[in-house]
């Protein structure tokens, strides 16, 4: 439903002009009570709108429901002259009907000044000029009879008769239905304010809606196919990945196999004990406490190193500094 806002006022600009404010935190802990009136003429827009208006707040059973529990009411009037909706939210007061003003006051633990009067009597009976809305009170077009026991000053006993008092809490809107339509945007239009089809160009709009429709069934086919292909060619791709990684690992695992069946054969996996390693280098034995535990050396290192010490000692012997120089093939 498209609806146009005629008018609107917010809910501070409606409080602000009241005299007596009547909020507080209580009103909006439960749902309002809504109510419709001029709504049951004939047209399907006006069933439409009903239905949408009820539907915006949480249904009341009125079988099971507390009075204590309905503390505000929201009014929607419709006009049928022009075709306008009145929007209205109100907060529901109870009053004891047939008392006077200072008994009221007294009940709303509000102490009226006595300073003018010679007896508590003349506040209880004295006559008083009544508001517009006192008067309607004492009238009985609003009264009603409590089948509740309600937390009211004035109202606990059911049975009682009490007056109906709305204060309104805003805001305030003049609405005015524009046109029905079944999606949003994209749809068979049920009603317009303005513009009305014959039933010629009905068929052609829905002819054209049809064939709007299964083009964009074909497109969410295809692009359904398409996503799925992808990810048909994406586990592909996994698959072959993995293959790869195990053909590697397999490959990996051969290598080091190889290069462990070659140093068997040349003997590099055969352990030497640390202290005759340290015997051969050295050329005494070491001290007892020097190796607490063995440690497994290759023999190929330990040629390395011999050699390495080989080429030194050689060189201290037939070196410059004194020493005599190794004999060659012409001195012989």
């Amino acid at each position: 439903m498209t609806f146009q806002i005629k008018s609107y006022a917010l809910s501070r600009d409606v409080v602000s002009i009241q005299k007596k404010q009547q909020t507080y935190d209580k009103q909006f802990r439960t749902s309002p009570l809504v109510v419709l009136n001029n709504f049951s003429g004939e047209g399907l827009h006006l069933k439409l709108m009903a239905s949408m208006f009820q539907n915006m707040f949480p249904a009341i059973n009125v079988n099971t429901v507390r009075l204590n529990a309905i503390r505000r009411c929201v009014l929607f009037n419709y006009h049928p002259e022009d075709g306008t909706i009145e929007f209205r939210h109100y907060s529901i007061r109870l009053q004891p009907v047939n008392v006077s003003r200072g008994v009221k006051k007294l009940l709303q633990s509000k102490v009226p000044d006595l300073s003018k009067l010679n007896d508590i009597s003349d506040l209880m009976v004295k006559d008083e000029v009544l508001s517009e809305s006192e008067f309607e009170d004492n009238e009985g077009a609003n009264q009603i009879t409590l089948p509740q026991k309600l937390s009211i000053r004035g109202n606990k006993q059911p049975g009682m008769k009490s007056a109906i008092r709305l204060v309104e809490l805003g805001p305030r809107m003049t609405l005015s239905l524009l046109k029905i339509e079944e999606n949003l945007l994209d749809g068979e239009v049920l009603y317009h304010q303005y513009i009305e089809k014959t039933e010629k160009e009905k068929k052609l709009i829905k002819r054209r809606r049809l064939e709007r429709a299964k083009q964009k069934e074909k497109a969410r086919k295809e692009q359904e196919a398409n996503i799925k292909k992808k990810e048909e060619e994406k586990e592909q791709m996994k698959e072959k990945c993995l293959e790869g990684a195990k053909k590697k690992h397999s490959l990996v695992a051969a290598v080091k196999r190889k290069f462990k069946d070659e140093l068997k054969e040349l003997g590099g996996d055969k352990p030497d004990d640390d202290v005759a390693y340290f015997e051969q280098e050295v050329g005494h034995a070491p001290d007892s406490d020097l190796f607490s535990k063995p440690i497994r050396r290759d023999s190929k290192t330990t040629d390395k190193k011999k050699e390495k010490g080989d080429k030194k000692v050689s060189f201290a012997v037939g070196g410059k500094k004194g020493g005599k120089k190794p004999l060659s093939r012409k001195n012989k």
